[in-house]
């Protein structure tokens, strides 16, 4: 991964380059737009790898990295429309960015689908976008996009995979349609998540989230406006407004990285709650310095070789997929503890990690309360089963 990171940072750097330059010298789109865009582009590489850099776990950062880069290969075909690869892969790459926002927004932070509902609405996404683009590689032909017998750009090549014209108009037009449909679902499973988030996730998946409703409110003004979505290169006005859309969603990742570093008031709160916190109550006050209420405390105990909740009773960590993430306290080969939490907090590992500190000793006390209260079970049970044991012998002696 140390390889593919510059690679896909350098990919992303020259592809902005070269549109930007065929831009200009073709004279095709306005140059400050062409190189305000593809440099805004190339910016939201650079976040996309840098957090992928950051966080190498998570597939955010190469998410959020292939975004400008599918949307720039989809500009291929207009800024070098007398190249048959440029228009071949740009025409392939033509609704490629709309998956990708949406599997970020949907996926942040782990970079993976959390629900059945959220895995469809993806795959579907998907399929769409590869259909439109395989459809339009095969039956459009940009020399003569509304007429086969009237050439409207006889300078266009045709794409490579061409087989034959299709009026595409139409098709075009009930697809934007049907996307409009899929971003309104995908806004409503946005506002679900969100309901369904801990205070503290949501907090962090917050500012993606704004970012994302953006992108869907102005594709929805769009298709009110014109009944499709507009070629924002001929609108000045829309052509900003989709660029700063498009930044939004780095930009909120970036305020993501800032806000998880803003953890130190809940922290010094913490170690301040902690002087005065009774046993048994060590749960409550991490919950809430981490803002999840849904926390679960796990304490390790070594003798046993497992986890114990603070009444000694066995605790099993969820396994991977069950929707609830694991972040162990001390060194792996003798944690102090586990805690059990809303995967989205994993945004926010520099808190987790030095609200554990700081509750280190007041964990290791509550430990030593679970130890005893497990043994005391045990000794309980112990005495049950020998009770249990007397009562059969007398039974059977009168028998």
């Amino acid at each position: 991964m140390r390889v593919v990171r510059p690679l896909v940072w350098l990919a992303g750097g020259a592809l902005s380059a070269t549109l930007i330059i065929g831009a200009i010298h073709g004279n095709l789109l306005p140059a400050d737009q062409a190189a305000a865009g593809y440099a805004a582009a190339f910016v939201a590489v650079t976040i996309g790898v840098v957090a992928w850099r950051i966080r190498p776990e998570s597939r955010t950062g190469l998410l959020l990295a292939a975004v400008p880069i599918a949307g720039m290969l989809s500009d291929l075909n207009h800024v070098f429309r007398s190249s048959q690869l440029a228009v071949t892969i740009g025409l392939a790459a033509s609704w490629l960015a709309a998956p990708l926002i949406a599997q970020v927004v949907l996926s942040y932070p782990s970079g993976r689908l959390s629900s059945r509902l959220e895995r469809v609405l993806i795959a579907v996404a998907w399929l769409l976008a590869a259909g439109y683009g395989l459809l339009f590689m095969l039956f459009y032909s940009p020399r003569s996009p509304f007429d086969e017998q009237i050439w409207d750009c006889a300078p266009c090549a045709i794409p490579y995979t061409h087989v034959g014209w299709l009026n595409l108009i139409g098709f075009d037009r009930n697809f934007n349609r049907v996307v409009l449909v899929l971003a309104l679902v995908l806004l409503a499973v946005l506002v679900r998540k969100l309901l369904r988030a801990s205070p503290g996730g949501r907090r962090v998946v917050l500012p993606l989230a704004v970012a994302g409703t953006f992108i869907v409110v102005q594709f929805t003004v769009q298709m009110i406006m014109y009944g499709h979505g507009v070629n924002s290169w001929t609108h000045p006005t829309w052509f900003w407004i989709e660029q700063l859309a498009m930044l939004s969603i780095p930009i909120a990742l970036a305020v993501g990285l800032i806000w998880e570093g803003g953890g130190r008031s809940a922290v010094a709160g913490l170690v301040v709650e902690l002087e005065r916190t009774p046993p048994g109550a060590v749960r409550d006050a991490l919950a809430r310095a981490l803002g999840d209420p849904s926390l679960e405390l796990a304490l390790w105990l070594p003798e046993r070789e497992s986890y114990v909740d603070a009444s000694g009773a066995p605790v099993a960590l969820p396994q991977r997929g069950s929707g609830r993430a694991v972040t162990t306290l001390g060194p792996a080969e003798a944690p102090v503890a586990a805690l059990i939490h809303d995967p989205v907090l994993l945004e926010r590992r520099g808190l987790l990690t030095a609200a554990g500190a700081a509750a280190r000793l007041a964990l290791e006390n509550e430990r030593l309360q679970a130890e005893l209260r497990a043994q005391l079970a045990e000794l309980r049970t112990s005495r049950a089963r020998i009770m249990s044991a007397g009562d059969e012998e007398a039974a059977t002696a009168r028998a």
